[in-house]
């Protein structure tokens, strides 16, 4: 990795030296949290010339390259942003400093790979971690919190991982003037950060919280659900390090880079609250309110009384119609971390079987064996409800349904007639939850080894 030296320089005459690739004996630094804008300092504007460029001014004794790249520098939107940076380090007794948009190389496509790989760690072994948040006026302003919660920031992908990552991370307003001011950091404000994020306080108080929130895969897509980033890929890209995996990429493969990072997820957890994800509603169904596209039976009243449902989508709607919509064929695997907006509260639930066998990706679709109970009493046996594995960790409504503790299922169909064990997920707008357990124990059997494929093409 590259480091910023943060002087001491004089006020005003702040150079930008940059420290090129330490190995594995890595000075104490800072490192920079901020979101892009339009005229950023980059590698570009800092990086050292090369011998070509210093024979071109060679002649000129009065000029060298270094000042005619600090004078370009001065002339980027966000000189006053990386300049306050190295002085707040500075002034902290840290003699480096790391940001992005100075420290990689983003022609070299090796580079930046190696560098988006490893962000989560640079972030965990930085000092301290500067969160600027553009606009946003101290605390003792009377619109602080509207403002805080406004903020761009927290709607940004890669911003994630920037406020989990590191030992300590303290906010700073940056003005239009270009002054900063302490709002305070992670712990102090982490009420306010927790409605804006979904991150319960604990978590944002101790890290050994965060730690252990590490398991419920669903639980940290939930987080990264209402954030965005520039590239499509980069949606994936961005959640590396908080579900620590590597990937090498792909840019241009569109949402192909989120299914590869849930394959690279099921590598090394068995934690099956990656499959408690829900569609988003489509217009056409919200619209047709499901009346005209049922194409299953009725179900037992006894069935449809142990049922309840997780999601805010269709509220209100007959359960009996509400039951029998069947969506579009799809895989177990989500399409984007959208789909998990709604699945903070559920996690894994190791003791829901009694045997748990491994599961994989083949040229099939994903190879799993999961408790199946028939959901319809048409002859073909179709329809199922499947077990993944999982349970509702807080309470949904009030003390007397909560459905804290219950299992969470999926809606499966069976591909082809009896005995075909491939299958597709349907009805993905909604997860179903029992709250009987003794109920659901007596009424499931055994594992079934089935094929669900992520799509039908």
């Amino acid at each position: 990795m590259r480091l910023l030296r943060t002087g001491p320089y004089e006020p005003g005459c702040e150079k930008f030296e940059l420290i090129e690739r330490f190995g594995s004996q890595i000075p104490e630094y800072a490192i920079l949290s901020h979101t892009w804008g339009d005229d950023e300092v980059t590698y570009e504007h800092v990086r050292a010339p090369t011998a070509f460029e210093r024979r071109l001014l060679s002649n000129d004794s009065e000029t060298t390259y270094e000042h005619i790249r600090d004078q370009n520098v001065r002339k980027c939107k966000a000189y006053s942003k990386v300049v306050g940076a190295m002085r707040q380090a500075a002034s902290e007794g840290h003699e480096h400093i790391w940001i992005d948009t100075c420290c990689i190389d983003k022609s070299s496509s090796a580079e930046l790979s190696e560098a988006i790989n490893s962000m989560y760690a640079w972030y965990q072994k930085a000092e301290v971690c500067y969160a600027v948040l553009d606009g946003v006026p101290g605390p003792d302003a009377a619109d602080f919190e509207v403002e805080f919660k406004a903020s761009r920031w927290f709607t940004r992908g890669w911003t994630l991982q920037e406020l989990l990552a590191p030992k300590r991370v303290v906010f700073f307003g940056r003005l239009a003037t270009g002054s900063w001011v302490m709002l305070g950091d992670r712990r102090s404000l982490r009420y306010l950060i927790s409605r804006c994020t979904r991150i319960s306080s604990q978590c944002l108080r101790d890290l050994e919280e965060l730690d252990d929130a590490s398991a419920d895969i669903a639980q940290k897509m939930s987080w990264a659900a209402g954030r965005e980033t520039t590239r499509e890929e980069d949606l994936a890209y961005c959640l590396l390090g908080l579900f620590s995996v590597n990937m090498p990429l792909l840019y241009g493969e569109g949402p192909r880079a989120f299914m590869r990072l849930q394959e690279e997820i099921m590598k090394i957890s068995d934690d099956r609250s990656i499959f408690a994800w829900m569609h988003e509603p489509s217009q056409d169904a919200l619209e047709c309110g499901f009346e005209q596209r049922i194409s299953y039976e009725h179900l037992r009243d006894s069935e449809l009384r142990e049922l309840k449902y997780i999601g805010p989508a269709f509220e209100g709607l007959d359960p009996k119609t509400l039951l029998l919509w069947v969506d579009t064929s799809h895989g177990l695997l989500a399409d984007s971390p959208k789909a998990f907006r709604n699945s903070g509260g559920v996690g894994r639930w190791p003791n829901s079987f009694t045997k748990q066998l491994p599961y994989h990706m083949t040229n099939r679709g994903l190879s799993i064996s999961l408790p199946l109970k028939p959901m319809s009493e048409d002859a073909s046996q179709k329809l199922y409800l499947a077990d993944i594995g999982c349970r509702l960790l807080s309470p949904l409504n009030d003390e007397e349904e909560s459905g804290e503790g219950a299992p969470i299922c999926v809606y499966l169909k069976r591909k082809g007639s009896p005995g075909v064990d491939q299958f597709a997920r349907i009805r993905c707008e909604k997860l179903a939850w029992i709250p009987e357990e003794d109920t659901f124990t007596r009424a499931w059997g055994e594992l079934t080894g089935i094929f669900v494929r992520q799509s039908d093409t």
